[in-house]
């Protein structure tokens, strides 16, 4: 959800204005941790493999529902492999069974293999001339399979090729599926996330409500799928620092999927964080930094100490401790989020710019102007090369250089983040 001196997290987030002072906020796909919508395969007239691998399949997205993604991938790639031996059911069995395992190598910070099931299934699937290939379930894998794609080049940085992505995936949704299905709310809510992240805020808001109303209007107003729509609109008044805006929005998300799933879910920890940063936002830093250390703690006993959840907590964290002049723990803190970045997204992705800005800001206020410039140079090359010079992530880490550049003593009081 979106970062910087900022806020942040792999996924997307909130934004601030206050130097060294910024927060995360995160933003979700739909599916994303349990969040389905309907299933499509259809189990009439298989062979045995293939009834096999539909099982397997419905319980890989059960464990993946309930948080236990190792289960979860081990189930899918066995019903992948039935597929493909299987005679009976078609492509688009195939297809849904590759979406959830990248839908799970995904929650597990595994975004390259991702992208590659996601890529396949919607190869498996693309040919509006194929026989069958009007039928709804199957243009209903489609669509899913755009989206899911859309996503995945949305965290790997590619906002162009996601953008495209998911305007075909809205045109085929809305035109084959109707404008009240489910499955477009989903799209509407993903392509929202990425128009947040390229500074299109007003077009994202639009995008959320009708993904909402399509949702209540299918008896769905308390459900997870609600609930992450919620979780994004807050993540979204995050980045326009409008906390006082967004904060009813994230506690509703976070109320929503507890009383679903459990006050020990991860999705409800991650939707915690995304709370705790609108908290933060609001000035009430000892509630937010109970959340972070919190969820530092659970993401790291569950997942490890390098999975992608981790970085959002990280970097709030360590904005209050620069804040309270602990610059130890705040520079250990954005170490580790930037590792984890490089590791998953690579060198050159504006997810990493944001941390690098943040280290950098860091060490402006400890009078390292060297080693401040430095990074944010870099920082500032990223985001001309991936969201051009017009967005505010690049603005705001213009500003922060030419600052520092000035000698300007107390950086954090006088500039911009990037978002």
């Amino acid at each position: 959800m979106t970062r910087g001196v900022t806020t942040q997290g792999v996924m997307t987030r909130g934004v601030t204005t206050q130097g060294v002072m910024t927060r995360g906020v995160m933003t979700r796909g739909v599916r994303t941790r349990g969040v389905r919508t309907q299933g499509v395969i259809d189990r009439s007239k298989r062979a045995l493999p293939g009834a096999l691998a539909a099982r397997l399949h419905d319980r890989a997205r059960v464990s993946r529902s309930v948080g236990n993604l190792a289960r979860g991938e081990a189930l899918a790639r066995k019903a992948v492999a039935l597929f493909e031996r299987s005679t009976g059911g078609g492509p688009s069995d195939l297809a849904e069974a590759l979406n959830t395992l990248g839908a799970i190598l995904v929650d597990q910070g595994r975004f390259a293999q991702a992208e590659a099931c996601h890529a396949r299934a919607l190869r498996l699937v693309a040919n509006p001339a194929a026989p069958r290939a009007a039928e709804p379930r199957i243009v209903r894998v489609r669509v899913q399979s755009l989206r899911y794609l859309g996503n995945v080049l949305r965290i790997r940085g590619r906002y162009r090729d996601a953008d495209a992505m998911f305007g075909r995936a809205l045109a085929l949704a809305s035109a084959a599926l109707g404008g009240r299905d489910l499955e477009t709310a989903s799209v509407l809510n993903d392509h929202a996330a990425l128009e947040k992240y390229m500074g299109r805020f007003d077009s994202a808001a639009r995008r959320y409500r009708r993904a909402l109303a399509i949702i209540d209007a299918a008896g769905g107003r308390n459900s997870t799928m609600a609930a992450t729509v919620y979780h994004n609109l807050g993540g979204l008044e995050h980045a326009r620092g409008r906390y006082a805006r967004g904060e009813p929005f994230a506690r509703r998300a976070v109320v929503l999927r507890r009383r679903a799933l459990g006050a020990a879910h991860l999705a409800v920890i991650a939707d915690e964080v995304a709370w705790a940063g609108l908290l933060d936002g609001l000035g009430r830093i000892r509630q937010a930094e109970a959340v972070y250390r919190r969820a530092i703690a659970v993401f790291t006993a569950e997942l490890g100490d390098a999975h992608p959840e981790l970085v959002v907590p990280y970097n709030n964290l360590a904005a209050i401790a620069a804040a309270r002049g602990d610059g130890s723990e705040a520079r250990a803190l954005y170490t580790s989020a930037l590792a984890i970045k490089r590791r998953v997204l690579g060198r050159a992705h504006p997810d990493v710019a944001v941390t690098m800005n943040n280290l950098g800001m860091l060490y402006a206020s400890e009078g390292k102007q060297a080693r401040a410039c430095s990074l944010i140079t870099t920082a500032l090359a990223i985001f001309e090369r991936c969201v051009g010079r017009r967005h505010t992530s690049y603005l705001a880490c213009r500003d922060n250089l030419r600052a520092i550049q000035r000698g300007v003593s107390q950086v954090r009081s006088t500039v911009r983040s990037p978002s």
